[in-house]
């Protein structure tokens, strides 16, 4: 979810005990997360423990900064700021020195948007902001946020003062009383164009009985259809739902933010950070499993050893115990022997199966040649039946020593001269 910190200024923050309006809104869900009416000073601790991930944006008056635009033919931002100042020159009621420069984008005559406002008034508004703690991202005129209901002119009243806009980047703020009087003397129509142009004018519910009247004025003073819409939000809300990045920044060049607090550097911290996080535990179950499988290892590396020496009692050189097992395999007994062992155990087991016999342990004795299996039964007439099965397959086997346990027996079955010719 991305927010924005909205703060709208109103042109006399310097002085003592001037409140601001603010809203923390989330400009994909449009949920207003807080709200308020505090003092400028007061703002950046009341924002103290909030966290947003996207921009401070300050709504500056439309009064005070003038929308144009000129012809440059240039693509290069360098150029184009080093032009502009002088090809607009004549609207300005200050030196070009004393003036600050804002661009934005084409408009849809080839001609470069342009925001003009005398440089001490950036300054005072910056040095404000500075002084309560507030780092803004984006400075832009409550006038460039006034919905577009129209084509044409779209005015929206605010208390006394009039938004007025007719285009992406081009608005002014005026008195309310001098609405009829600056519209009149626009010349922005083009030579075989229609004079009349639609007004829409956007009213807070709460004051639509007290402008109706002045609606009807500038109907008949300016000879063209005003409509009236109603506003759902209040006057700050809307502005600041309405806002668009596209809209010209005013913190541009020397005023330009030094720090930019956007949702995607935000967004792309937070997926680092996951997938730090996500790195960090693959290692610790790296670790872990390493750890499992060492442990693994040592106890079926004890579990040979024991095996080893009940196989092999008498050898003493236990220190390589897969050699002296290959040794015993493949050195004295010969690969026939070997051979030999290996499928009669097989034999034996595998007849095991369904005799309700379990195998306790098993032993060859090389000198004799003797394969002895230590089984466990519920009877030992299980084990007699289990030897007489292994005869009819042609070994020489025998049933040894039988110990009588509580609910068991146990006994041996010796396999002899396994692998002797």
């Amino acid at each position: 979810m991305s927010e924005n910190l909205f703060i709208r200024l109103t042109g006399s923050e310097t002085e003592e005990k001037n409140p601001v309006k603010w809203m923390l809104l989330d400009d994909v869900s449009g949920v207003v997360r807080s709200r308020g009416d505090d003092l400028l000073q007061e703002l950046a601790g009341i924002t103290t423990g909030m966290n947003w991930s996207g921009r401070t944006i300050v709504l500056v008056p439309g009064e005070c900064v003038l929308f144009t635009s000129a012809a440059v033919p240039s693509r290069q931002q360098r150029k184009i700021m080093q032009a502009l100042p002088y090809m607009v020159e004549e609207q300005l009621a200050q030196d070009v020195e004393e003036t600050h420069f804002a661009i934005g984008d084409r408009t849809g005559r080839g001609q470069i948007s342009v925001a003009v406002v005398a440089r001490e008034q950036m300054q005072s508004w910056l040095e404000s902001l500075r002084e309560a703690g507030i780092s803004a991202q984006v400075m832009v005129t409550d006038s460039l946020c006034v919905p577009m209901q129209s084509e044409h002119r779209n005015i929206l009243i605010d208390a006394d003062r009039a938004l007025i806009r007719s285009d992406k980047n081009l608005a002014m703020a005026a008195d309310r009383e001098l609405v009829g009087t600056l519209l009149s003397l626009e010349e922005d129509v083009e030579e075989g164009e229609e004079s009349e142009q639609a007004i829409s004018v956007l009213i807070d519910p709460e004051a639509e009985e007290s402008i109706s009247l002045q609606v009807t004025q500038w109907e008949a003073e300016l000879n063209c259809p005003v409509s009236k819409e109603l506003l759902d939000y209040s006057t700050f809300e809307t502005l600041c739902r309405n806002y668009d990045s596209s809209a010209i920044n005013l913190l541009q060049a020397e005023f330009a933010a030094l720090e930019s607090k956007s949702t995607s550097s935000t967004s792309w911290k937070s997926v680092a950070w996951v997938a730090v996080g996500f790195f960090v535990l693959h290692i610790l179950l790296l670790a872990g499993k390493g750890a499992y499988l060492s442990f693994e290892a040592d106890r079926l590396k004890e579990d040979a050893l024991a095996l080893y020496v009940d196989v092999f009692p008498n050898d003493k050189n236990i220190r390589d115990i897969r050699r002296r097992w290959q040794s015993h395999l493949k050195g004295n007994s010969g690969p026939t022997q070997q051979s030999d062992v290996l499928t009669v155990f097989g034999e034996a087991a595998k007849n095991m199966d369904g005799s309700r016999l379990q195998l306790d342990n098993v032993n060859f004795n090389e000198q004799r040649g003797d394969l002895i299996l230590q089984i466990r039964g519920a009877s030992s007439d299980r084990l007699v039946e289990y030897v007489q099965r292994l005869v009819k397959l042609g070994m020489a086997a025998e049933v040894g020593t039988i110990n009588q346990e509580e609910d068991s027996v146990q006994g041996s079955v010796r396999i002899r001269q396994v692998g002797r010719k």
